[in-house]
Formats: structure tokens, sequence, C-alpha cells
């Protein structure tokens, strides 16, 4: 049974802009299972459509038709072929929900309205945005990113990375590991800070 506590954001009764033009998606032929809605589809909103899909009628609204499992990244930027693993169609992990790829524009009492035009009204409403990042809306565009990067990086003669945070020291690794004849140049503020967050 599903429960409105579960949801860390339900939204009812309002209304941020005013109403598109009326597409109306229905849950289908199961009448007891309930609508829910999921606004985004990074790690919280793809995890609790997966979990719903064969229990409601789940919609997800993402902008992006992949979700990437970010603490890849660095790693894709080296090899590749990583990406290609790291980088998964919604389609492949939802295959009993409906993803809606648009951007959710308005949300009223029961119903969500998306760029598209689209009206889909739901029971439960899980708005997981998150942050918003320019980057690629396709996962082919997303793997030919990093691609792009890798061939950056294997071209270059020396490469100067600044700062000397979690994602500064993991780069600098992932190129040492996999280019050990590359020069890689680590610029930081401090080595102490660095070997204390290390021996805590």
């Amino acid at each position: 049974m599903l429960d409105a506590t579960f949801f860390v954001c339900i939204y009812k009764g309002y209304s941020l802009f005013s109403s598109p033009s009326k597409t109306i998606f229905v849950a289908g032929s199961v009448a007891e299972k309930k609508n829910v809605v999921v606004i985004g589809g990074g790690v919280a909103g793809s995890l609790v459509a997966k979990s719903l899909q064969n229990e409601a009628a789940v919609f997800l609204i993402v902008e992006k038709e992949y979700f990437e499992i970010t603490w890849a990244s660095l790693r894709s930027m080296v090899e590749p072929e990583f990406a290609k693993r790291s980088v998964i169609s919604h389609s492949e992990y939802l295959p009993h929900a409906k993803i809606v790829i648009s951007a959710a524009v308005n949300i009223a009492d029961t119903d969500v309205f998306t760029t598209q035009g689209s009206r889909i009204r739901y029971d439960c409403l899980v708005v997981a945005t998150g942050r918003t990042k320019n980057s690629a809306w396709t996962k082919t565009e997303k793997i030919s990113q990093y691609q792009t990067d890798y061939e950056k990086i294997k071209s270059a003669k020396s490469i100067l990375i600044v700062g000397g945070g979690p994602t500064g020291v993991e780069l600098a690794a992932e190129i040492a590991v996999d280019f050990p004849d590359k020069k890689v140049t680590w610029c930081t503020v401090s080595m102490y800070s660095i070997y204390h967050k290390i021996d805590q």
C-alpha cells in the first residue's frame, strides 16, 4: 500500500505557473494502482521510480534520457568504454514505468504539466529535481563528451590540475594510472589539509 509519508516531498494544491495545453496520460487498465509521478531522474528520483514501478503506475518526468552514475565520471574521462556502463538509459531499469522526456513547468492540485504540453495526473508526487547542470541530454551525447575528454587527455603533453579536494585528487590518480608517462602537475594550497583529511 502506498503511503504518502513515504515520500520526501509531496505537493498538493500548489501551482507554480499557468497551465499549458491538455494532453492527459492515464494509469492504464489497472484501476487499483495509484498514479505516482516522479520529477527528476537522479539517484533519488530513479530509485523511487524503480522501487515502485511494479506497485503503482509510475511516471518519471526527466529532461535527460539517461541516468548517470556520477561518481564514475572521472574514470570515464580516462576510459570512455567505462562510460557505456555508467550512463544508463532510463528505459533499461524502468521497463514498467512511463518515461516522459521533458521539463515540468507547473504543479497543480492533482496534475503536473510539462514543457511539451503534457498533463499528467498524480495521486502521489515525488519532487527529486536535485541541482540543475548544463550537460548532454542524450546518452550518445554524454558518451561522446567523455570520448572528447579522453582525446584531450591522451594528446596533451602535460596536464595541470588545480585543486586538492576529492575531485582533484581522484582525477590526478586516474590519469597517472592510465597514462604513467604523462607529466601531471597537481596544484593545491596546502598538502597538510589533504593528509589531515586522510588521517581522519
